[in-house]
C-alpha cells in the first residue's frame, strides 16, 4: 500500500503491520505509527486533528499528520510506542509478581494516568472513553501512554462512545467528573486488581446493578477473589475518595497526591490438607514465588525479589529471566538486553558466551524459543567442557504484529489471528484460530496441546480454552464469558490431565485429548486463585505466597 504524508510517498507493507481494530489498521515505520481507516467515512475530521494538536503531554499518542491516498484523507500518523502492552495486563497479582512490579511502580502509574487527564482537561478536552484498553504501559512498566486519542472530546467535536465498564450510571452527559469517575475505576484496578463493582454480593448478582445502587467492594457484604490485593494497599487519601465516589455517589476530582507511601500487607493463610486433598509443603523460599521450573529431578524457583533458588544456592537474576535445565542438570538463565540474548550458568554464576540477536524469548517444554527479525529459533545447548549455544530455525512470524506469550506466539495477520506452537523439539505449527478475530488478546499460555487465551471485547473479558488434536489440524474450543479479569492459571500433567483454577475459584480438571468432553469441577473452600499452579512431570505443585506445595486428590 502506498500513501502520502506531507507530500512524501510512503510504502506500507505486511512487515509493517502491527494490528487492526474496529476502525482500521495500524502500521509502524521509521518510529511513526500509521493508522489507515478501513472505512474512510469514519475517519477523524481534519479539524479535530487540529484541536487535538493543542495536547503537548509526551505520553499522549495524538494524531500528528494526515495520511492521504489518491489526494483523499485515509488516516493519520502518530507516535509509535514499541514493545508496550495493554494496561489491564498488570492488574493481576501473578503478573506483577512475575515481572517485579512493585507497589511504588503501581502508584507511579496511577499518578501518571492522573497527569494525562489533568493535561487534557487544561486544554478543554475530555477523554470520555477512559478504559484500561486505551492505555499502554512500557516494557519496564514505568511509563504510561494514552492511545485512541482520536475518540476524545474536543471543543468542536463531541464524543459518542464509552466502554460500559467505566460509564457513570448517574450522569447523562460527559464532563470532567465523568472522566474522574472512569479514572477511579481504572486506578482502583491498578491498586487492587479487580473492578470496584465486581466480586460477589449475596443478593445483587449484576455488577451493572451494583453500579446503579452504589455498592462497591468497600461494602461489607461484598467478597473478592483471593488473588486480589487487600484494600489496605490503597493509600488512605485515595481510599476515602473511592468510598465517596463509588459508595456515596459523590462526583469530585481525586486527591492531588497520595500523601503517604503505599505498602502491601500480605494476607497468607496456612495451607493444610483436608478430606479431599493430600497436601505437602515442599519448601519456604522467604519471598513470593513467581515461577517454578522442574526437569528430571532438578528444580529452579524464581521469587519476587529477583532471586533464583537452587537446591543449595540463591542467585540474583535479571528481570524477565527464563530458565532451561540441561540433561546434565545445569541451570541456565536466559534474558534479553539491548536486543541480544544473554545466557548465564546460574549454578556457577558464570556468563555463557553468546552472540545471538533476540527481540523476545519464551520457554516451553524446557526449551527456549527466540524471536528476531521475523524468525523464530529454538535454542540448543551443546554441553561439553563448556556450554556452546546454537540456534535452529523453527518458524516465521510477522515483525510487528506477533507477540510472545507463555509457550507460544500469537500473531495478527491483517485482522486474522494465528497461534504458533512448538510442541516438540525442532517442530512448529501455525494454527488459524478464527474465533479470536475481533478480540484484543491480553494473555495466553500453551501446554501439551492445551491453549488458554485471555481476550477483551466491548468492555468484557473472556477466557478461551482450546484443545488441539495431535496434528494441530483441528481443535475444540469453549469460552468462559465475562470473567472478572484475565488470570490464566493452568497446567497439564504428563498424564494429559489439565488442572486449572477458574474465575469462580474452583478447581477444574479435564483431559487434553481434543475429543474428550468429560471434566470435573471441584469446589472447596481451600481453593483460590491466589494459588499458582506448576508441574513436576506428573506431580501437581502450587505456590501460595512464599511456600511451595505438592497436591493430589485423595
Amino acid at each position: 500500500m502506498k500513501v502520502t504524508v506531507n507530500g512524501q510517498t510512503i510504502s506500507l507493507n505486511k512487515g509493517d503491520f502491527v494490528g487492526s481494530g474496529g476502525e482500521g489498521s495500524i502500521y509502524a515505520k521509521n518510529k511513526l505509527a500509521y493508522k489507515v481507516y478501513t472505512d474512510v467515512t469514519r475517519m477523524i475530521p481534519v479539524g479535530k486533528i487540529r484541536e487535538l494538536g493543542t495536547l503537548s503531554h509526551p505520553s499522549i499518542v495524538r494524531p500528528i499528520d494526515v495520511i492521504e491516498s489518491r489526494h483523499s484523507p485515509v488516516g493519520y500518523t502518530m507516535q509509535f510506542v514499541p514493545a508496550a502492552s495493554a494496561l489491564c495486563q498488570i492488574f493481576t497479582k501473578a503478573f506483577r509478581d512475575r515481572n517485579k512490579i512493585t507497589p511504588t511502580m503501581t502508584a507511579s502509574l496511577v499518578e501518571k494516568l492522573k497527569g494525562i487527564i489533568d493535561h487534557a482537561h487544561s486544554k478543554r478536552i475530555l477523554i470520555v472513553d477512559l478504559n484500561e484498553m486505551n492505555f499502554l504501559v512500557s516494557k519496564d512498566y514505568k511509563d504510561l501512554f494514552a492511545i485512541d486519542v482520536d475518540s476524545w472530546q474536543t471543543p468542536s467535536f463531541p464524543a459518542t462512545a464509552i466502554m460500559d465498564s467505566i460509564r457513570d450510571r448517574h450522569s447523562s452527559s460527559f464532563s470532567e467528573n465523568t472522566d474522574w469517575f472512569s479514572f477511579g475505576i481504572v486506578s482502583f484496578q491498578l491498586f487492587v486488581g479487580i473492578h470496584p463493582y465486581k466480586g460477589k454480593h449475596p443478593k445483587i448478582k449484576s455488577w451493572d446493578a451494583r453500579m446503579q445502587k452504589n455498592i462497591s467492594v468497600f461494602n461489607k457484604d461484598v467478597s473478592v477473589p483471593k488473588a486480589c490485593f487487600p484494600l489496605s494497599v490503597v493509600p488512605q487519601v485515595y481510599a476515602d475518595w473511592y468510598k465517596a465516589v463509588f459508595d456515596d455517589g459523590k462526583r469530585l476530582p481525586p486527591p492531588a497526591s497520595f500523601q503517604a507511601s503505599v505498602h502491601i500487607i500480605p494476607v497468607i493463610k496456612t495451607v493444610v490438607g483436608n478430606d479431599m486433598f493430600d497436601i505437602q509443603e515442599l519448601d519456604d523460599y522467604g519471598k513470593t514465588i513467581t515461577d517454578v521450573f522442574s526437569y528430571k529431578g532438578h528444580r529452579a524457583v524464581l521469587t519476587a525479589d529477583g532471586n533464583c533458588h537452587l537446591k543449595n544456592k540463591i542467585v540474583s537474576v535479571t528481570n524477565g529471566t527464563q530458565i532451561i535445565i540441561s540433561d546434565r542438570g545445569t541451570i541456565v538463565g536466559a534474558s534479553v538486553s539491548n536486543k541480544m540474548l544473554c545466557l548465564k550458568d546460574i549454578g556457577r554464576e558464570k556468563d555463557i558466551p553468546c552472540n545471538i540477536q533476540a527481540e523476545a524469548i519464551t520457554q516451553y517444554g524446557n526449551r527456549l524459543y527466540v524471536k528476531t527479525n521475523g524468525n523464530v529459533y529454538e535454542l540448543r545447548l551443546n554441553e561439553g567442557t563448556n556450554i556452546i549455544p546454537s540456534m535452529k530455525p523453527v518458524g516465521n512470524v510477522t515483525t510487528s504484529s506477533s507477540h510472545l506469550f507463555n509457550g507460544l506466539i500469537i500473531q495478527n495477520l491483517l485482522g486474522s489471528y494465528y497461534a504458533s506452537v512448538f510442541p516438540t523439539s525442532g517442530n512448529g505449527y501455525q494454527v488459524r484460530i478464527k474465533e479470536l478475530d475481533g478480540y484484543r488478546i491480553i494473555d495466553a499460555k500453551f501446554s501439551l496441546g492445551v491453549l488458554y487465551v485471555g481476550a477483551e471485547k466491548k468492555s468484557k473479558y473472556y477466557i478461551f480454552k482450546i484443545k488441539f488434536d495431535p496434528t494441530f489440524s483441528t481443535y475444540s474450543l469453549n469460552v468462559e464469558p465475562d470473567v472478572q479479569n484475565i488470570d490464566i492459571n493452568f497446567v497439564v500433567l504428563d498424564s494429559g490431565v489439565c488442572v486449572s483454577i477458574n474465575h469462580e475459584e474452583d478447581l477444574e480438571m479435564f483431559h487434553n485429548k481434543h475429543t474428550s468432553t468429560s471434566g470435573k469441577i471441584v469446589q472447596n473452600k481451600m481453593i483460590g486463585n491466589d494459588m499458582r499452579l506448576f508441574t513436576d512431570g506428573n506431580r501437581l505443585l502450587f505456590a501460595k505466597g512464599n511456600k511451595l506445595y505438592s497436591m493430589r486428590m485423595k
